[in-house]
């Protein structure tokens, strides 16, 4: 499927889905999970998920895609490492920092470092760099979670990466000499910065995000009007209510259906809440002066910093001012997390820069793109078995045509006896090769299978637009002649593919070399770069060349 590719976002909260197809998010699609078998399901490999996942990939049509998968797992490791150093310095000296932090062997698992932001801090330059680690576990986990579903594993890494690169990003942006603070509201998670002449001089990740009060107001309630008979809000409503309508007011109607208030819902999110305001209160009593605490103003910004009533909660109960809410805000209502198409191209970026696969998860992706190549040059031995096949048969029958015609134009038997044994000669000769051939194909792991499925062989990357054979002539073997189009996608060029395309046919053994005509660069509609090209593919002599010896020795 070229340049269709999915991404897939994998959390407590759901799984998510978009197709990506020519840089533009095509379909998309989410599917609920239950929070409470989340960590159950890691340590059982995902299979509790293999039913919903089936269902997401289903629905999106997207069998056979390559994946990329955003996640959350118990394992990963996320930080923003600041060193006073630039360029291979810092990442250095951010990996010794990762891995004095880190639960794991970095040695044996992926991790990834790439610097984000920098700034100068009392004249010394600082670097920020991004760390990210997990298990090697974890990827094998999400390699065969996303092949049960029938797709291909490309790349994965953890979510939160994508919130602690934009809030890193966003705070060291300014060039105000005041100190300001700013919360990054994102699904699963909140990140506080404090920053300073562009520089970032906190950066916290809180682990509570929107989410998290999703899942709080959908806890059973129990109203007094109601006999003790419970009610609950279901995720879709309760992620709709909170994105389009806010944290609720004492009064105020939350689901007239249901007959729910603030008066029910507060209750439930206000633990939730309150966990947030202390971690936010603490680390700036603990970051900021006095004089600062006066001055200071806090800023909102992140998917979901414009959740109506979100910020000015907050603020009071921190005791100080809102600093207002950055107009990047796209709050995510009722529509999937994913129908927010920005969040899945941003996923798309991120996982291009940062990416956690294990080494054999590569090294199985090597393998089967080698093996892909070879089926390409198998194809081409069908074709070729199967020329030399036409060519000795239709040779048969036209002998077989010369004994009818002698025999009703010679009038001598002798003549027509020897002509005849002559040409039985030269038809058992024949008889021989076919059988010979016909060893050679039922020998060659169902070539017929094969044959059958030649367009599914070719490359993706590849179309052939025109394939001529020519007979093998008394100094050659038989040649195909072939034209078409390379086409990158964006992670290789159509110089490369074209080259992928000739080494398999190499590969081959019954090709004896392969000629590379005309090319031609083209550029595409949606900005990809393709290559026209014709290349002709000289096969090794065939038997029915070596036919024409024996009857030579045979008339002598």
């Amino acid at each position: 499927m070229p340049n269709k590719r999915l991404i897939i976002e994998l959390t407590p909260g759901g799984i998510d889905g978009a197709v990506i197809q020519r840089g533009r998010v095509a379909r998309s699609a989410h599917v609920e999970i239950d929070p409470s078998l989340w960590r159950q399901a890691w340590e059982e490999g995902l299979s509790l998920f293999d039913g919903k996942l089936s269902e997401l990939v289903n629905e999106l049509g997207a069998v056979g895609c390559v994946a990329e998968v955003a996640y959350r797992s118990p394992s990963s490791f996320v930080e923003v490492i600041a060193v006073p150093a630039t360029g291979s310095a810092a990442l250095s000296a951010a990996h010794l920092a990762m891995a004095d932090h880190v639960g794991f062997d970095l040695r044996t698992n992926p991790m990834c470092v790439h610097p984000v932001a920098s700034a100068t801090i009392k004249d010394v330059r600082v670097t920020h760099a991004l760390a990210i680690a997990d298990l090697a576990s974890a990827s094998n986990t999400l390699s065969e979670w996303v092949s049960r579903a029938g797709c291909l594993l490309s790349r994965a890494c953890p979510s939160s990466a994508l919130a602690m690169e934009e809030a890193v990003v966003s705070a060291s942006g300014g060039k105000s000499s005041s100190v300001s603070a700013r919360v990054f509201v994102d699904r699963h998670c909140s990140i506080l910065t404090v920053s300073e002449n562009g520089s970032v001089r906190l950066l916290r990740r809180i682990e509570i995000g929107i989410e998290d009060i999703v899942v709080a107001m959908t806890r059973p309630i129990v109203r007094n009007d109601s006999e003790n008979e419970s009610v609950s809000l279901k995720p879709a409503r309760a992620r709709e209510i909170l994105c389009g309508s806010g944290v609720p007011g004492f009064k105020s109607i939350v689901d007239e259906s249901l007959g729910l208030t603030g008066r029910d819902v507060l209750p439930l999110i206000q633990p939730v809440l309150q966990r947030l305001v202390i971690e936010i209160k603490q680390s700036l009593r603990f970051e900021l002066t006095d004089a600062e605490r006066d001055t200071i103003q806090i800023g909102f910004g992140g998917p979901f910093g414009a959740t109506p009533n979100l910020a000015p909660m907050l603020c009071e109960q921190i005791e100080i001012p809102a600093g207002g809410v950055d107009q990047q805000c796209e709050v995510v209502a009722s529509q999937p997390f994913m129908g927010d198409q920005s969040r899945a191209k941003q996923l798309h970026g991120l996982m291009a820069k940062y990416s956690l696969i294990a080494e054999e998860i590569e090294s199985d992706q090597r393998f089967a793109s080698i093996t892909k190549g070879l089926r390409v040059g198998a194809v081409a031995a069908v074709l070729a078995l199967s020329g030399i096949a036409y060519f000795t048969h239709t040779q048969i029958k036209e002998q077989r045509a010369s004994v009818q015609r002698l025999d009703s134009a010679i009038g001598t038997i002798d003549l027509i006896v020897a002509t005849n044994n002559e040409i039985q000669a030269k038809i058992g000769v024949l008889g021989a090769t076919t059988v010979r051939i016909n060893e050679a194909i039922s020998a060659s792991a169902s070539w017929a299978d094969t044959l059958s499925a030649m367009p599914a062989l070719i490359p993706s990357t590849v179309v052939l637009t025109t394939i001529e054979g020519s007979e093998a002539s008394e100094n050659a073997g038989p040649r195909l002649d072939f034209a078409g189009v390379a086409r990158g996608d964006g992670e290789q060029s159509g110089q490369a593919a074209l080259n992928i395309f000739i080494e398999s046919l190499n590969a081959c053994p019954l090709v004896a070399g392969v000629e590379l005509g005309a090319t031609n660069r083209m550029d595409e509609a949606d900005g990809a770069e393709s290559l026209g090209f014709s290349i002709v593919v000289n096969l090794i002599p065939m038997p029915h060349m070596e036919v024409a010896s024996v009857q030579s020795g045979a008339a002598n």
